[in-house]
């Protein structure tokens, strides 16, 4: 696979989830923390918030650039973004993810970049 772990392509599931989280920092959170920030400006509690006006232009960018998971040629054998993977535990646990890109990630737990991701990606089944 020539794409690495840093190119920004995402599963369809992944870019609706990060194109609502967008729409409702966008539409909700900003107007709410720009409001707030006329009041309290100088208050550090206000910094976290920031975070969230920070984010809107970081996931805009995010989705306007990134590829699509499906661009990626489908090898059955071999771990690629957009699979499913199982790992044991030494212990017997077993706990299934989806390898994803970084950006993805925190849409849910579910879903990994790294370092497991990493460990996974281009090994065979």
């Amino acid at each position: 696979m020539s794409q690495s772990l840093h190119a920004p392509l995402l599963t369809k599931e992944g870019r609706r989830r990060l194109v609502e989280r967008l729409r409702r920092l966008r539409d909700e959170t900003v107007p709410e923390l720009t409001a707030a920030l006329d009041q309290s400006a100088q208050d550090p509690a206000v910094q976290a918030d920031l975070d969230a006006v920070r984010e809107v232009g970081r996931l805009a960018h995010l989705l306007k650039s990134a590829g699509s998971i499906t661009e990626i040629p489908e090898d059955p054998d071999v771990v690629q973004l957009g699979d499913w993977v199982t790992v044991r535990t030494d212990e017997g646990e077993t706990n299934r993810y989806l390898i994803v890109h970084p950006a993805e990630a925190v849409v849910d737990r579910q879903r990994i970049s790294a370092p497991l991701a990493v460990a996974a990606h281009g090994r065979r089944v």
